[in-house]
């Protein structure tokens, strides 16, 4: 499983917007690729401005597809936010490795 992680310093005015825009507008997006596993977005309890966005794909090529053609995390989350960084991982461990695409989306 492959991760990409996205990092942003949100106005705070802007923080129910950008969970907003990653319910309504990044996730059916997401939910239409092939390889979409699942999305989560954090916020934190000291740092009311520090959130993070994370999608799961079956492969690095399922996501690099999905950015390429789509690339909305980005783009749609940058004018909610201050400053914005994406990272990109291999899932080594995790229960979602027992999920379908299918299951994880639609939950």
């Amino acid at each position: 499983m492959y991760t990409r992680v996205v990092e942003c310093n949100v106005k705070l005015t802007k923080k129910d917007e950008f969970f907003n825009v990653l319910q309504n507008q990044v996730l059916p997006l997401a939910k239409k690729q092939p390889g979409f596993v699942d999305l989560m977005g954090w916020a934190s309890d000291e740092h009311p401005d520090h959130l993070f966005a994370v999608t799961f794909w079956k492969t690095k090529e399922d996501a690099e597809r999905f950015y390429r053609q789509e690339a909305p995390m980005v783009e749609l989350l940058s004018p909610l936010s201050n400053s914005v960084a994406t990272e990109h991982y291999y899932v080594l461990i995790s229960t979602a490795h027992r999920l379908s695409a299918g299951q994880a989306a639609s939950a």
